[in-house]
């Protein structure tokens, strides 16, 4: 149902150009799209942010096309629109350090390391280039009913199909981001993510996934030795343990070096992100350079941060 309604505007602008031309066809995308966020609110309860977007930025071209009535600036919208993607992607990441791919995607994979999200982040950074570029070439050369089935059909499935490779490319590296970093189980059979040679062999666990993601997160600061310990059932029935998980996780990386506690704190909760954010209740944090190592989790003081990073 879903793909359907994502489908929908392009056939109905198709079928709108046939019958009535370009102008005709950008009027019925931009009613189509406000329709398609009306009915992903009705039928799902919510407007996803990637139709909102499209919307906006529809609406926005679609009224500057009505405006003008320019055919040169309506061929010229696709390469518009790919530049802007381009650019949002790039600039989001390297400007703001907010991968908008790893934002979309991660959810559905449970430790990838961050430099593979920066790689598949500027994948499609040249994606949307290159579209960009192919626009030009085929809204100038081609003629217009070649040009409008580009746009309807060949360029949707080119995105469908490099869509597809970047899910394969990013699954590939999901758990792979340190061939020693795998789950086990300790002595009191606490599940772990840490730095260990022995195979997969934890219990199934809610919480598994959750902590993948923030091993995959911690990753990023290129740990020499990692750990990160699920403390929910400690923490059952106490008052103030809220409804979250309780982990605790003990970095050891470089990038401490020189910096003071709440300096590292700042700078796992900056990779990490916030404790509440990421459906958890309480994060306590033992961050060390390379020569403070020593001591494990259980050395953590029990009066860490709950469900908020330093300020």
């Amino acid at each position: 149902m879903k793909t359907l309604l994502d489908l929908a505007p392009l056939a109905v602008f198709f079928i709108a150009w046939t019958l009535g031309g370009l102008y005709a066809a950008t009027a019925a995308l931009v009613a189509a799209c406000a329709l398609q966020c009306l009915a992903l609110k009705i039928i799902y309860g919510k407007t996803d942010r990637a139709a909102l977007a499209v919307f906006a930025v529809t609406f926005v071209l679609g009224a500057l096309t009505l405006a003008l009535r320019n055919d040169a600036f309506i061929l010229l919208k696709p390469t518009i629109v790919y530049l802007a993607f381009a650019a949002a992607l790039l600039v989001a990441d390297f400007a703001f350090g907010k991968n908008v791919i790893q934002l979309m995607m991660e959810k559905f994979f449970t430790a990838v390391p961050a430099p593979a999200w920066r790689k598949a982040s500027c994948a499609w950074a040249a994606f949307f280039l290159c579209a960009a570029v192919f626009n030009l070439w085929a809204a100038f050369s081609l003629s217009e009913a070649a040009w409008v089935k580009i746009k309807t059909f060949g360029f949707p499935a080119a995105t469908f199909v490099f869509a597809a490779a970047q899910v394969a490319f990013v699954s590939a590296r999901d758990m792979k981001m340190n061939p020693a970093m795998i789950l086990t189980a300790d002595m009191k059979g606490e599940n772990s993510i840490k730095d260990s040679p022995v195979e997969l062999s934890a219990p199934p666990d809610e919480n598994i996934s959750l902590k993948r993601r923030v091993a995959g997160k911690l990753a990023a600061l290129n740990p020499l030795e990692l750990e990160v310990r699920d403390d929910s059932a400690r923490h059952r029935g106490h008052a103030e343990a809220g409804n979250g998980a309780h982990f605790q996780v003990r970095v050891v990386s470089e990038k401490f070096a020189g910096l003071s506690r709440l300096q590292r704190h700042r700078l796992v909760y900056e990779t990490v992100g916030k404790p509440a954010d990421i459906g958890l209740h309480a994060l306590a944090v033992r961050a060390l350079a390379p020569d403070e190592a020593g001591g494990g989790l259980n050395s953590i003081p029990d009066n860490h941060l709950k469900g908020e990073s330093p300020s």
